[in-house]
């Protein structure tokens, strides 16, 4: 590209960069009121959907997974969630993809890693008086492995597509998106959402109180 070509993209670029931002903001926004939605118990199913990995059935803020070769059965409004050929999900606890979103990235021993493996309530309380910064080594999940396995190839960002599915019950589904901006329909309304891993010169470093622990 020469140099007068190349001054063009950029000018583009600055150009729509205020709206791409605006985008995001509302695939943001309607994300997170999905969220909300769910963990606060109404019937709403999402599907998420991840590179290299079977679809994520998440109901009031807790996940599932159906068995090799089985697709989520799309959700009816009722709250049911089933496999094909109805057979029931299995829970999960955690997945690597998304919970590495919101999870602070440390180092220890020249190893990174996310502490996302945490069970429902919450990360470590002090032990023996000092505060712990990390997790035990059973708890944790590379920065290597959640690249290899999340990100699009050669970069840090993580795909996720979301399919919502509202409770049928629910009256106040046109709050989430008044406008239609994001979402034509809600039966389901599709989001994709993307975001970044952090690099390694983000990373805390982890104290290691977990020698006696782990042994």
């Amino acid at each position: 590209m020469n140099a007068e070509a190349k001054k063009k993209v950029d000018v583009l670029s600055e150009e729509l960069l205020p709206y791409i931002i605006a985008e995001q903001e509302r695939r943001t926004t309607l994300y997170k009121r999905i969220m909300t939605a769910i963990q606060n118990g109404e019937k709403g199913v999402t599907i998420a959907e991840l590179r290299n990995k079977p679809p994520l059935i998440i109901r009031k803020g807790l996940m599932y997974r159906c068995p090799a070769n089985r697709a989520p059965k799309e959700p009816d409004g009722s709250g049911i969630i089933m496999c094909e050929e109805d057979i029931e999900p299995t829970p999960v606890m955690y997945d690597s993809c998304l919970s590495a979103e919101d999870k602070e990235l440390y180092v220890a021993e020249n190893k990174y890693f996310f502490c996302n493996r945490h069970k429902v309530e919450g990360p470590d309380l002090p032990r023996n008086g000092s505060t712990v910064i990390g997790c035990a080594p059973i708890e944790r999940t590379s920065l290597n492995y959640t690249t290899n396995k999340c990100a699009l190839e050669d970069t840090d960002d993580v795909l996720v597509h979301y399919r919502y599915y509202p409770d049928r019950t629910y009256k106040f589904v046109t709050e989430l998106d008044p406008d239609r901006e994001v979402c034509e329909h809600w039966n389901p309304c599709q989001i994709g959402y993307i975001y970044s891993l952090p690099s390694p010169d983000q990373a805390t470093i982890a104290n290691e109180l977990w020698h006696d622990y782990s042994k």
